[in-house]
């Protein structure tokens, strides 16, 4: 139970982590969170409907059949069962353009921002999908599980917990988008990489991707375990570590300096701001 729980949760990871890549072209906070509602719902509905179909298959055919595409294939008559089938090509298509492609599309490119554009992104993204033959998995739902959902989702797990506490705990919900860019900002660290991250990541996935006995447990667990461990080693190594480093005036992460963008959304005050401006000046 806990390895499909975890398989479940790294199922949708990858959109979580990717989620601000679409929720950036929100007209507000209050319509991107409108947006989002609706999807444990839909994926909810389609549980249902899943399993409703698989009962289904087994009353009708003695079997179960959960592969919607071999059950529209052999037990449903020409020529409705072609057009099935082309919706399904056509929903396989717009589901993996617009959730799998677009976010990591986005970060192809922003890796080489003066030498990738968004579509030549993509097509990077293309031959790294057809290079890893994800298809393979499809054939064994053990595979599908255990080789692949917990593989990648512990090492989603360790980015997404390094990301939620660093923005939680550290940055207080707030956020610097200017700072990216800036090669003195809040970001800038060593040389442009977080060394508590680094160390983090590679300590978590040791843990879990590593032969010794008991590996399995985590690895079963691999999404939580991942999650959690990466924020209590993140956390205190930033703290501890980290931000004493950091030169005068981006010590104070946990309040800094707010931009006009950031006043607005958080509803800060001049007064607050003034304070807070005297410590990066």
């Amino acid at each position: 139970m806990l390895a499909f729980l975890n398989a479940n949760i790294a199922f949708w990871a990858t959109m979580a982590i990717t989620m601000p890549d679409y929720t950036r072209f929100a007209k507000s906070q209050v319509a991107q969170t409108l947006g989002q509602i609706p999807m444990p719902f839909l994926m909810l509905s389609i549980a249902v409907i899943s399993t409703m179909t698989t009962a289904s298959s087994l009353k009708l055919y003695g079997q179960p059949i959960w592969d919607p595409i071999v059950l529209v294939t052999l037990h449903m008559l020409p020529p409705l069962n072609v057009f099935v089938l082309l919706a399904f090509i056509l929903a396989t298509f717009t589901v993996n353009v617009f959730a799998n492609a677009v976010g990591p599309a986005y970060d192809i490119a922003n890796t080489f921002p003066k030498k990738l554009t968004w579509f030549k992104g993509s097509l990077v993204l293309i031959v790294i999908g057809l290079a890893l033959g994800a298809w393979s998995y499809y054939g064994n739902a053990y595979n599908y599980i255990e080789n692949w959902l917990l593989t990648y989702g512990g090492l989603l797990g360790s980015v997404e917990g390094i990301i939620i506490f660093d923005y939680a705990l550290i940055r207080r919900f707030k956020f610097e988008l200017l700072d990216v860019f800036l090669s003195k900002g809040r970001f800038k660290y060593w040389k442009g990489v977080n060394p508590a991250a680094v160390i983090t990541f590679l300590v978590v996935s040791s843990l879990i991707y590593l032969p010794y006995p008991g590996e399995n447990t985590l690895l079963s667990n691999a999404w939580v375990f991942s999650f959690i461990a990466s924020g209590l080693i993140y956390t205190p190594l930033m703290i501890l570590w980290v931000i004493p480093k950091i030169p005068e005036g981006l010590k104070r992460l946990t309040t800094g300096y707010y931009s006009y963008v950031t006043k607005k959304i958080f509803n800060i005050s001049q007064k607050d701001d003034d304070r807070n401006s005297k410590d990066i000046l």
